[in-house]
């Protein structure tokens, strides 16, 4: 019976011991409570908590008021609580305590006091910090110097925590040579760590090395797939270069609707090369109604942006009235902003405005230093333009057929036809050093008549006449009078100018302002036409001198014709 009844009460201790859990504390209950969402709980177990001086609980309310969890959201008290767990040394708080002070929630904006409680918490293993305290470092911001090297320490040791912003920001620093040697294969490591863990932003920096072949082997397939994973997550770089890739038939099919889409995406979220890309898209009608309006407002927001290739384009689209009224010193408004940027384009094409006086008083001066400028980085139409100042010894240049020879071939060396034309006429001269060779400039007109040039089609050894053609579309005509405008279309010849007259401004448009007197004569005349929108003084001139006949032109109209010269 004894025995029986030991072995009862040893069975019964036994089952308590094994059936009862370790009572959990106030701390671990509140953060259970907060982890699964009951704030009320939450924040009952931390007040009493935080108020006995306990720096977890104090950190999680700082957090509660910080987020407005099962509180009012209340910056100033999130600020107080995150202070005492901070000044206890709770390395959260003190990381969230710096960033109140970064973004001035609660407490003025402070960027040194931020890096100090930053470091505080870098030093203690945070790795969010680490990364902020790199960041910081990497920008010269908080009171301290620029420091690449100090950046990549603080990025690295964060990213070997593998925090995913960290091990971009690291991959950045390889990529680009900061703070360490440039190591693209390096860079590609680490973007793929975070862009595996699905971030958006270095599954597009992954993309773009796929893309270009740097740092992994070129891949257009796979710079798709990176760049559709990011571009679904919202990443705008991605959704443009996703676009691009569809637009350009580059590891995918090509789609310029689906291209479209992506773009618009992309611009609607501010990215100026798909705003640029779909401005582009509305100019020429693909995939896109045509509506230069459109092109404009897409031209607009980047070149708002400060982006140099919106400028340039919203210059061009003012300049050549499609879209917006006409006006050439709105065009060169924006060009100049693109050239002060040193965008070769912006240069080139502020440089045609000097040349033509439109919208500045005209200045070959000033026009040939902003070709050069364009030239000297490549540019193939500052070096064809600067080439054709050498040729006619304008602009304060010295007449000098070798410096246009040498400009001539640099730009028909990237398949400038308008250079192919020029080197192959210096060919058959035997001009700039060159030796006479009928053979040579037959192979020049021939590359430029292949690109449809048509002064190339005419200007053979045996036939020197120079021939304009309009090529590009025509606006649609504007109305300035009661009487309603016809577009007309005319095509008029100058016998009477030479070749160097016309050459330099080989296809293109040309718009015509006048009003009729009495008897029927042009007054009030202002020329303008373009190629690519810029025509050269001696050309608007010989317009001028040489276009009107009675009974042409209506009065209060204007007039696109093409022209030639025989």
């Amino acid at each position: 019976m004894n025995f029986l009844r030991l072995a009862c009460v040893t069975g019964l201790v036994l089952l308590a011991s094994l059936s009862v859990p370790t009572a959990a504390g106030p701390s671990e209950d509140a953060e259970f409570a907060y982890k699964n969402g009951d704030y009320a709980t939450a924040l009952r177990l931390s007040r009493e908590l935080a108020e006995e001086g306990d720096a977890q609980a104090q950190s999680r309310l700082g957090l509660m008021y910080r987020e407005g969890h099962g509180v009012a959201q209340d910056y100033q008290q999130a600020v107080q609580w995150f202070r005492k767990a901070a000044e206890q040394g709770r390395a959260n708080a003190q990381c969230n305590l710096g960033f109140m002070y970064e973004n001035g929630r609660g407490v003025a904006k402070d960027e040194a006091e931020a890096v100090k409680w930053w470091r505080k918490a870098a030093d203690g293993g945070v790795a969010r910090c680490q990364n902020a305290l790199g960041a910081i470092y990497a920008t010269g911001r908080g009171g301290l110097s620029k420091d690449d090297l100090q950046a990549t320490e603080w990025y690295r040791r964060a990213a070997e925590q593998g925090d995913i912003t960290a091990q971009g920001n690291l991959g950045r620093m390889y990529e680009f040579g900061r703070g360490v040697a440039k190591d693209e294969a390096e860079a590609a490591k680490w973007y793929r760590k975070a862009a595996d863990q699905g971030d958006a932003r270095t599954q597009a920096y992954i993309g773009r090395l796929y893309r270009d072949g740097r740092g992994v082997p070129m891949d257009y397939q796979q710079a798709v797939e990176w760049f559709r994973k990011a571009a679904e997550q919202g990443n705008a770089y991605a959704q443009y270069a996703l676009g691009n890739m569809l637009e350009t038939g580059r590891g995918v099919t090509k789609d310029e609707a689906e291209a479209a889409k992506w773009y618009r995406t992309a611009a609607e979220q501010g990215e100026v090369s798909a705003q640029i890309n779909l401005g582009g898209m509305y100019r020429d009608g693909r995939a896109v109604p045509q509506d230069d309006r459109q092109a404009v407002e897409w031209y607009r927001k980047a070149a708002e942006q400060g982006n140099a290739f919106g400028e340039v384009n919203l210059g061009m689209m003012y300049r050549d009235g499609y879209g917006v009224p006409w006006d050439d010193e709105k065009a060169v408004e924006w060009f100049r902003k693109a050239a002060e940027q040193g965008n070769a384009l912006g240069e080139v094409a502020l440089g045609g405005m000097y040349r033509s006086g439109r919208g500045v008083l005209r200045d070959e001066q000033q026009a040939a230093e902003w070709f050069r400028k364009s030239a000297e980085k490549g540019n193939v139409y500052g070096e064809v333009n600067l080439g054709m100042m050498y040729e006619d010894g304008r602009g304060g240049l010295p007449q000098d057929d070798e410096q246009a020879v040498g400009w001539y071939r640099k730009a028909a060396e990237q398949g400038d036809a308008i250079a192919e034309d020029r080197l192959g006429a210096m060919y058959q001269g035997g001009r700039g050093g060159l030796a006479q060779d009928e053979k040579q400039a037959i192979e020049w007109y021939r590359r430029a008549m292949e690109k449809r040039n048509s002064i190339a089609q005419t200007n053979r050894p045996t036939d020197t006449a120079y021939s304009l053609t309009m090529t590009r579309r025509l606006g649609a005509p504007k109305i300035d009078s009661e009487k309603e405008c016809k577009k007309e279309i005319l095509h008029m010849q100058f016998p009477k100018y030479p070749t160097k007259a016309i050459h330099d401004d080989v296809e293109g448009w040309v718009r015509l302002r006048f009003d009729l007197d009495g008897s029927g004569h042009a007054s009030n005349v202002t020329v303008t036409g373009s190629h690519g929108g810029m025509f050269s003084g001696i050309a608007i001139e010989a317009l001028e001198k040489s276009m009107f006949v009675e009974g042409v032109m209506r009065a209060g109209c204007e007039t696109v014709f093409t022209f030639s010269l025989d």
